[in-house]
């Protein structure tokens, strides 16, 4: 009797257990999952690991969350939300020995700091894989960097190689309006990156387009622009002064980009230097300058050193401008050709050689160099302006301008007198 009530109590235990890993077999095989699925990944990457609320049902295995920090993938931290895959009983055994396909609602990528080309993932064991991510963003640790955000990608590795592709979202940078992401496609091999080809936005007409390749550290590519924003190129307060569309082309190499650029729409706005020349003559307003032409070839070095030269720009306003010179975090310097057309004003002879050097292909023309530094330049126009100013004699911008007849003449010596206060 005692051994049939004790045999009773064993088997309702069983019956209890049973029933309770009957019930609750989900929640179970899940935290199993979550420990062996994280131990497999950190073995197979070297990165630290970690899931949360895995579940696998019908074939299908999810997790609501997971992150990827370190070890020797070519990124910093990855972190996914809302992960699905295709996974047998059998496979959840050894999920990294087969093809996966796997779809992500949402995902964040942080590159290294020293980019993808430096950080190989050798060593790394991973099945073949065909990701889909709904939404995806990518960035550096950098906040100052660009962030590709919150486009749609799918990456397809196959051995130790990996296909890349990537439409819609959108690519922002702190102070400058987001431009629009149309398309990438990109390969990665070890050390190699080939981005086949790229498209953007910027607004409803600005475009930029390219292709690129990097391998050892070293990128090179090809680049056009169609009417690109001149506030996303110009360095520092420069966007205050100076607005138009930039269209043109480059190409990289050995991380020099060389390259040859036009503005339409130019426009030079409450420039100190022109304000302070229109002084000079009554009745006109250089606030605001425009410019029918303006075009200039650039060298952008490694070290952020930017070089121009071939400037060409001519202004309706009857201003030419031509030369060279660099912009660098540390160092301004240009050797600028201001020239003044003299179509009616002859009396601009009366400042040569108080300003004007020489007088070439109807215009009078200004050497202005530039230098300092981006938070303080310096030039040499200025002081020459106000100097000129009251230091020209009248009598001799009159007879300058003796071949006007009459009341021209007159005019010209009241202009003169009210200029330099005599």
């Amino acid at each position: 009797m005692k051994v049939r009530r004790t045999l009773a109590v064993i088997l309702a235990v069983f019956a209890v257990g049973a029933g309770a890993v009957f019930f609750f077999r989900e929640a179970i095989i899940g935290l199993w999952l979550e420990r062996h699925l994280a131990a497999m990944i950190s073995e197979a990457t070297g990165a630290e690991v970690g899931l949360r609320d895995v579940s696998w049902r019908d074939g299908v295995l999810t997790a609501g969350h997971g992150e990827l920090t370190g070890g020797r993938l070519p990124f910093e931290r990855l972190e996914v939300g809302r992960l699905h895959a295709a996974v047998s009983w059998e496979q959840l055994l050894e999920p990294l020995a087969r093809p996966l396909a796997v779809e992500i609602g949402e995902a964040e990528l942080v590159l290294r700091k020293e980019g993808p080309s430096q950080a190989g993932a050798d060593g790394v064991i991973l099945p073949d894989l065909d990701l889909l991510v709904a939404r995806l963003t990518v960035r550096t640790s950098d906040e100052q960097s660009w962030i590709l955000r919150d486009t749609a990608a799918r990456a397809v590795r196959t051995g130790d190689a990996w296909s890349l592709s990537a439409r819609g979202g959108k690519l922002e940078r702190a102070g400058l309006t987001p431009l629009g992401l149309e398309r990438v496609s990109a390969e990665h091999r070890g050390s190699f990156w080939n981005i086949g080809g790229f498209a953007l936005r910027d607004g409803p007409d600005g475009a930029l387009a390219g292709s690129a390749t990097n391998e050892g550290g070293a990128w090179s590519g090809e680049f056009s622009w169609q009417d690109i924003d001149a506030a996303r190129i110009l360095p520092g307060g420069a966007g205050t002064h100076f607005s138009g569309k930039l269209s043109g082309d480059a190409t990289l190499r050995e991380g020099v980009l060389r390259g040859q650029c036009k503005v339409a729409g130019a426009s030079l706005d409450q420039a100190p230097q022109m304000v302070q020349m229109a002084s000079l003559f009554v009745g006109e307003n250089w606030d605001r300058v425009p410019w029918d032409v303006f075009r200039f070839a650039f060298t952008r070095q490694p070290d952020g050193r930017v070089e121009f030269e071939k400037l060409e720009a001519v202004s309706p306003k009857g201003i030419a401008l031509h030369g060279a010179g660099h912009y660098a975090p540390d160092s301004l310097a240009a050797d600028l050709q201001l020239g003044v057309s003299a179509e009616n004003r002859p009396w601009l002879v009366a400042f040569v050689p108080s300003i004007f050097r020489a007088q070439k292909s109807g215009y009078f023309w200004t050497t202005v160099r530039v230098g300092g530094t981006p938070e303080a330049p310096v030039e040499d126009l200025t002081t020459r302006l106000v100097t000129a100013a009251a230091t020209v004699p009248a009598a001799a911008a009159v007879e300058a301008a003796a071949e006007i007849p009459g009341a021209a003449v007159d005019t010209a010596t009241d202009l003169l007198r009210s200029l330099i206060g005599r």
